[in-house]
């Protein structure tokens, strides 16, 4: 049986750097001005799902939050790519 992330496309962190790690995923930025938000293993599938839809309904709404790319996979885990923006991270800001 085919697992739902073995279509994701396959990203490379070798070159990445973390930038932050919390409750649900450590977000790594990449080359080109990118970003990937991959989630800890024991969140589902659907769950990502979901956090995916509402980064892509904030964008459509105008929202300034980075631009999501959509769903890949890195080191067996699911994550977010999407476009890296300079600012202060929402932890500092609260």
């Amino acid at each position: 049986m085919e697992r739902e992330n073995d279509s994701l496309p396959e990203i490379d962190l070798g070159q990445g750097k973390i930038i932050g790690c919390g409750a649900t995923s450590t977000v790594y930025r990449l080359p080109g001005g990118t970003a990937v938000k991959l989630f800890h293993p024991e969140f589902s599938a659907a769950e990502i799902r979901r956090e995916s839809m509402v980064a892509k309904s904030a964008y459509a709404l105008g929202l300034r939050v980075p631009r999501p790319y959509g769903l890949v996979q890195a080191d067996g885990r699911t994550g977010i790519r999407s476009e890296f923006l300079e600012g202060e991270m929402l932890s500092e800001v609260l």
